[in-house]
């Protein structure tokens, strides 16, 4: 079992960074059926960060990412009853607001810019 241990046990390496993902931002809906937030992660070929938001049904547990581009996605908040979703973009090619409106399963999004 040592020698198991020995083996498996190295130091951190620059690849190891790249692993790692970072927790950042939680918004609740109103009603407590979704949560939206954002995630960091090293991004080499850019030689930076990738910020993403995503999105969870709560009860069905489904999570999706609603930022396909390269950039930073921050400050996720919903409206008042819930139906919009507005959140803070920095992409190459993306507005620097996205809004978008929700249905009760994610298959129905429409973004607003």
């Amino acid at each position: 079992m040592a020698d198991m241990l020995e083996r498996t046990l190295r130091g951190l390496v620059p690849e190891d960074l790249l692993k790692f993902r970072g927790l950042q931002e939680i918004a609740m809906s109103p009603d407590g059926s979704r949560v939206a937030y954002t995630a960091s992660r090293a991004d080499a070929e850019r030689n930076g960060y990738q910020t993403d938001v995503y999105l969870v049904e709560v009860e069905a547990g489904t999570t999706r990412r609603l930022t396909e581009e390269a950039g930073r996605g921050s400050s996720p908040a919903w409206s008042r009853d819930g139906r919009w979703l507005a959140f803070a973009w920095q992409g190459e090619e993306g507005a620097p607001i996205e809004v978008l409106t929700l249905t009760h399963n994610l298959s129905a999004m429409e973004a607003h810019s």
